[in-house]
């Protein structure tokens, strides 16, 4: 929330990200979600910024000017706007730019219980699915039990190590 330059959130988004993977693999549900409200809080707080940003409008390529009745080619050397500058300094393509001002633009009293929400396991596609509401999607995310996952576990490596085997 202190954060006032997009190269910075976009930082902490990526170690966020990295964060989220990192306990996936751990399989730490508490700590994956800790890193992706971290990573949510960056994307829309990006998104908040670029939409308070300057933006010139673009002009077409074969647009040509005409002055005083003589057709001059278009001058493409002028310098791109604040918004196009950020986005290329922080390396963010404009359509993940554009996605981030969508999240920035859900109200804060539908964002906050978005994300606490225990039932779904929040990301920038379900926030922006929801368009912010608090009702459950139509499909929850169910969760395997850890028991169920390890013997589910066992029996794959069962499988891979009779596959090998020759039937005789």
């Amino acid at each position: 929330a202190e954060c006032n330059r997009v190269d910075e959130l976009k930082e902490i988004h990526n170690k966020a990200l990295a964060l989220q993977l990192y306990a996936k693999q751990a399989k730490n549900v508490e700590a994956e979600r800790r890193a992706t409200e971290v990573r949510l809080r960056a994307e829309r707080r990006v998104g908040m910024l670029l939409l308070d940003l300057k933006r010139t409008p673009p002009k077409k390529r074969n647009e040509a000017c005409v002055n005083g009745g003589v057709i001059q080619p278009l001058d493409v050397t002028r310098a791109p706007s604040e918004y196009a500058a950020s986005l290329e300094a922080a390396q963010i393509s404009r359509q993940t730019g554009h996605r981030w001002q969508q999240l920035a633009k859900v109200p804060e009293a539908e964002f906050e219980p978005a994300i606490a929400d225990p039932t779904v396991t929040p990301s920038t596609a379900e926030m922006l699915r929801r368009g912010g509401k608090t009702e459950k999607p139509s499909m929850p995310v169910k969760r395997m039990e850890p028991d169920a996952l390890a013997i589910w576990g066992e029996l794959r490596d069962v499988e891979k190590i009779t596959s090998r085997r020759s039937p005789n």
